[in-house]
């Protein structure tokens, strides 16, 4: 089962979870939470979208009501004995989910754990943009470097600028 929201980014999400479910042999279930007081209208040509792509990749689509997605979405999952659930990662800040009770992803996983049902949390992936002006990527020596730099100063064993320099002084 995977959990679409009308957020950018959530037809890879679709994508994806129709990968895992064709490697495991199985059916998928997509499934969008609505509110009882109804979805946004701006959000409705996205969810088109993901209900036309859902058909297309031959997942079964499933539009249900309630006020509290991650509980919605445990009990759907209990209710047809699914046993894997698929959802986005959360795109809100930290300060955001400490002040608003918790990431909806939290939420789910918190759900449902004690029915025994997996929680696969994907990270957005962000496409490379192919441009003409985009700047070469450096090369892997270089790459290298900077990467031993970094580590050397998380870890305090920068090396000394010369001996001479630690001489005077």
């Amino acid at each position: 089962m995977v959990a679409v929201t009308p957020v950018p980014g959530t037809d890879a999400l679709l994508r994806r979870a129709a990968r895992m479910a064709a490697r495991l042999k199985s059916g998928l279930d997509a499934v969008h939470v609505t509110a009882s007081d109804a979805t946004r209208p701006a959000d409705r040509p996205a969810i088109e979208k993901l209900r036309e792509l859902a058909a297309d990749i031959g997942a079964r689509w499933h539009e249900i009501e309630g006020d509290d997605p991650a509980r919605a979405i445990a009990r759907f999952a209990q209710e047809h004995q699914i046993t894997q659930i698929v959802i986005g990662s959360s795109q809100r800040s930290r300060w955001q989910q400490l002040t608003g009770g918790g990431s909806n992803v939290t939420r789910v996983i918190k759900e449902a754990g004690p029915l025994g049902i997996d929680v696969h949390v994907i990270a957005p992936r962000e496409t490379p943009k192919a441009t003409a002006s985009a700047s070469p990527l450096p090369c892997a020596a270089s790459a290298g470097r900077q990467r031993r730099r970094w580590t050397r100063a998380a870890t305090g064993t920068l090396p000394r600028r010369s001996r001479s320099a630690s001489r005077s002084g």
